[in-house]
């Protein structure tokens, strides 16, 4: 018995990558709709890609403040005159 692949029109690429991305769409149609290669190459660089700590978007970015000095300034903060 062979699978049935779904071939997904390209101009459906954004409003159901929209919808997956939401988690409008039950886990086992994501899964039927990634069967397709090429819809599922796009998810990827529309979705992953896009949102990956290497992307430029995120070099501009403070880097992540340590515990210890979040503590540091939470305390600076609340004791000071207000």
């Amino acid at each position: 018995m062979s699978k049935m692949k779904t071939k997904i029109k390209k101009n459906a690429y954004t409003a159901l990558g929209e919808c997956i991305a939401t988690d409008q769409v039950p886990s086992h149609k994501v899964a039927m709709y990634f069967d397709d290669e090429d819809f599922l190459k796009w998810y990827r660089k529309q979705y992953f890609f896009p949102y990956s700590k290497n992307h430029a978007y995120f070099k501009n970015y403070p880097k992540e403040t340590s515990h210890k000095d979040w503590l540091e300034g939470y305390w600076k903060w609340k004791n000071e005159k207000r």
